[in-house]
């Protein structure tokens, strides 16, 4: 009898010595716009307990921060200046130690908060984290339906401000998630790599994205109707890998960019899941985690195990969706003294060819047009093409792009580029004219 005794008190020791010496694993869930901690619905609890059962050395917490979500004169910066002052209370009385790690989990606006914070934070700046800590403690990233590319649903709160107040949408938030806002021109300019050290930071995070592509619902995000999403934001948008062709040299009649000026930046693991933005009648919300997954036999939520495999450092599970569409953004730079010749100075013409599939059919119209940007000698304008791929050539493909300008005196772009599915491949050229010579 004294045996069993000293067993079980053998056992008990040595689970709380474990316990007592495990590493600790802090995550913050961050929701987005519009939305609460419950956007999360049960994910706080059922990630703490399928973490913590299947890591015994390692002690999970998870923590959602909540923010002011609906004010019009706040934007994502000052969201993320606010989740600075969260992180630095919420580790205040409990100090990380040598070995511990913090992740965070971003749904929509929130990963673009999460940019913003660790960007700023490596930047130095004002109100924001001290980076050394960050480096030295932060584990990983997860976003789940993040527009980094930006989304045009928003137009539909910029435009209602009773829907606006019914939704809490905040104005300078909105502005910030529009396709050419400047905080996505922020963010490309990032992942393009603008600061080296802090790329190779983000490389260092294994990032995750989880982009959601819904059945059975009509896409909602762009008015091309070739865009998969989620309903608010494409999967073109939603991931951090993107193609990006930039030629601004002076060219001749004749002359061709090859196709291997394309550049492809691999930022991220990027995941489709049959999930919608937020649970729409029969589609589950891509983040919003029912409770009956804490028994995970009983849970069908597309997305729960890609997230707790990433946390707990597992290989992912086999991606069951397939993403077909792609987009192309062509941004072009026209000298003012080249337009002055012609009033119809936004007739561009574009013709896309591909020798693998029918170009005509599978890309639409234009379905955005910037407005233009101006610098002192030139107009820069942006136009925006969804294409979807037939099921069979789900691969990378080359396509050909002729420009021709509003003038007959602007000379004639011809232009080999990469596109793949799931990606924006973004085309970035100066069209010159006879005068610029």
């Amino acid at each position: 009898m004294r045996y069993v005794y000293k067993v079980i008190i053998s056992l008990f020791i040595l689970a709380n010595f474990q316990s007592v010496f495990a590493s600790g694993h802090h995550i913050f869930l961050i929701h987005g716009i519009g939305d609460s901690q419950q956007g999360f619905g049960a994910s706080e609890v059922v990630l703490s307990r399928l973490l913590n059962d299947s890591s015994p050395n390692t002690s999970f917490y998870l923590e959602s921060f909540d923010y002011q979500t609906g004010n019009d004169e706040l934007t994502t910066v000052d969201f993320a200046k606010s989740f600075s002052i969260f992180f630095k209370e919420y580790f205040k009385d409990k100090p990380l130690g040598k070995n511990d790690k913090f992740s965070i989990l971003a749904h929509s606006q929130g990963g673009l908060v999460t940019m913003n914070w660790l960007y700023h934070s490596f930047k130095g700046d004002e109100g924001f984290t001290d980076f050394k800590f960050i480096k030295k403690h932060m584990k990983t990233f997860a976003s789940a339906a993040t527009p980094y590319g930006g989304t045009e649903i928003i137009t539909l709160g910029l435009l209602s401000q009773r829907l606006r107040q019914l939704m809490q949408l905040g104005v300078k938030e909105l502005e910030d998630m529009y396709f050419p806002s400047a905080m996505i021109s922020k963010i490309k300019r990032i992942l393009l790599g603008e600061d080296t050290e802090f790329v190779k930071f983000l490389h260092s995070l294994n990032i995750l994205n989880i982009v959601g592509v819904v059945h059975k619902l009509p896409p909602l995000s762009s008015s091309a109707a070739k865009l998969q999403d989620d309903t608010t934001v494409p999967v073109t948008s939603a991931s951090m890998n993107f193609h990006y062709l930039k030629n601004h040299k002076k060219y001749f009649p004749g002359d061709k960019i090859s196709a291997d000026e394309t550049k492809f930046f691999k930022n991220a693991t990027v995941v489709p899941v049959n999930a919608a933005h937020i649970a729409v009648l029969f589609v589950p919300g891509i983040v919003k985690v029912p409770s009956e997954c804490r028994v995970l036999s009983d849970c069908d939520h597309p997305a729960l195990k890609f997230y707790l495999n990433h946390f707990l450092d597992k290989k992912l599970p086999k991606v069951e969706e397939k993403i077909r569409s792609f987009v192309v953004k062509l941004k072009l730079e026209v000298t003012k003294s080249s337009l002055s010749y012609s009033s119809r100075e936004n007739e561009f013409k574009f013709n896309f060819q591909s020798d693998s599939f029918n170009a005509l059919k599978y890309i639409s119209n234009k379905f955005f047009l910037d407005s233009v940007k101006e610098t002192p000698t030139s107009r820069i304008y942006e136009f925006y093409y969804a294409g979807k791929l037939p099921k069979s050539k789900l691969k990378k493909h080359i396509l050909n792009i002729e420009i021709n300008g509003p003038t007959i005196f602007h000379i004639e772009r011809d232009v080999d580029f990469t596109i793949s599915p799931g990606h924006q491949t973004t085309i970035d050229l100066n069209l010159m004219s006879l005068r610029d010579y």
